[in-house]
């Protein structure tokens, strides 16, 4: 099961990092518009698989994942807050070349591997 949290933390894209390209704007709206919860990131012990997606690169409507993001500002603060305060994950970003403040959303795919995908602006 897919677990959401709205993220507020910006991302520096490296060349190495996964990407996704099966990703829409919807997918990204869906994160960013996910209930916030913050204890979620702090509960990431272990980082597994970094899908990082460029919200540039999405098909779709760019100006409602403009609008969603823009809406939810606070949310991603608190966001990218977590992720600062999470040493693992943000170590794991970092290694992938991923800078929190680009962060916009991110879905956790499995808290067992700790398999996720963040959405960076882009």
């Amino acid at each position: 099961m897919k677990k959401y949290v709205a993220l507020a933390a910006a991302i520096g894209l490296a060349l190495s990092a996964p990407v996704a390209m099966a990703q829409s704007v919807d997918d990204a709206v869906a994160a960013v518009n996910a209930t916030v919860d913050v204890s979620a990131v702090a509960g990431i012990t272990t980082v597994g698989e970094i899908t990082v997606v460029t919200t540039g690169t999405l098909e779709g409507d760019a100006a409602l994942l403009d609008a969603v993001v823009a809406a939810n500002e606070t949310g991603i603060a608190a966001l990218r807050d977590a992720i600062a305060a999470n040493a693992a994950l943000a170590a794991a970003l970092e290694a992938q070349g991923v800078a929190i403040d680009t962060i916009v959303g991110l879905t956790v795919t499995d808290f067992t591997t700790g398999a996720i995908t963040v959405y960076v602006t882009g």
